[in-house]
């Protein structure tokens, strides 16, 4: 029933493939993954993330369906904490409803074989079939569930007075940022990912101050356009050390210009 793959084997299997284009690979690789899911309704499938410079895959993802059953029908079963489903920050083939990371590969195999739960490899996914088919109000319900703890966080720190559109970008650029920082090349990362966390946190913090009545209206102008200033300046940095692929310049470039254009608008003549 269980037939088990060692770590070396999954590993050189995913890293051969990523060798020459890693990024090309694994978009590939997510894509197949992501067309699996429309249909989905009895498997758990992971994906590799991109490989790290040794060539090995140190992280798998679970998306659409399959994070669904692993958070709420695998878990449990394994008296594990519910998995966070993070945002899918990817620009290609993203998972709108985010992804679940994870981070030992084989003892995530090692622990669903436990439960008797069959797997198989295939095209650089592991694969477990879950031994039941879930029906679409099943699944559902499973959606439902977990919108409904997201929306019970999000009350918990949500500002009363916002401006969703502002708060919307500022989260937005939260979400991405620290991604981006985390994954500067050597020689940039000590000194401009702090910079780039810093700003973004900033703006979170004064976006609170305001929408809570901390501060008026025009130093919360002037300190989010400051920390926004502060945030592009080191973007504009890496963009010129070739720090940033084309794609994120594009992404990056967008949100904080929206945001500049949404504080301006929504502070006008204030």
């Amino acid at each position: 029933m269980y037939r088990s793959k060692s770590n070396a084997n999954i590993t050189s299997d995913s890293s051969s493939n990523n060798l020459n284009d890693p990024y090309r690979s694994y978009f590939t690789t997510k894509q197949i993954a992501k067309t699996l899911e429309i249909t989905n309704n009895s498997r758990i499938i992971a994906f590799p993330s991109v490989p790290s410079k040794n060539g090995k895959i140190e992280w798998y993802k679970i998306g659409g369906n399959s994070a669904y059953f692993y958070k709420y029908i695998v878990a449990p079963r394994l008296n594990k904490k519910p998995p966070t489903i993070h945002p899918d920050t990817d620009l290609n083939h993203r998972f709108k409803d985010g992804v679940i990371a994870i981070n030992n590969h084989q003892a995530f195999i090692d622990n669903l074989a436990k439960l008797g739960y069959e797997y198989r490899l295939e095209s650089g996914l592991i694969i477990f079939n879950l031994n039941h088919a879930f029906s679409v109000n099943e699944i559902k319900s499973l959606k439902d569930r977990e919108h409904e703890d997201k929306a019970r966080l999000n009350q918990l720190f949500r500002p009363q007075n916002s401006k969703p559109e502002i708060y919307r970008l500022i989260i937005e650029l939260s979400r991405t940022v620290p991604t981006k920082a985390k994954n500067l090349k050597r020689g940039f990362h000590e000194d401009f990912a702090p910079e780039l966390n810093h700003a973004v946190i900033e703006l979170c913090k004064v976006y609170h101050r305001y929408a809570n009545g901390r501060i008026n209206t025009l130093n919360a102008k002037t300190l989010l356009l400051g920390f926004l200033d502060d945030l592009t300046a080191v973007l504009s940095i890496l963009s010129e050390n070739n720090c940033l692929s084309i794609a994120d310049q594009i992404r990056l470039g967008k949100l904080t210009s929206d945001l500049k254009n949404n504080i301006n608008r929504s502070f006008d003549g204030k």
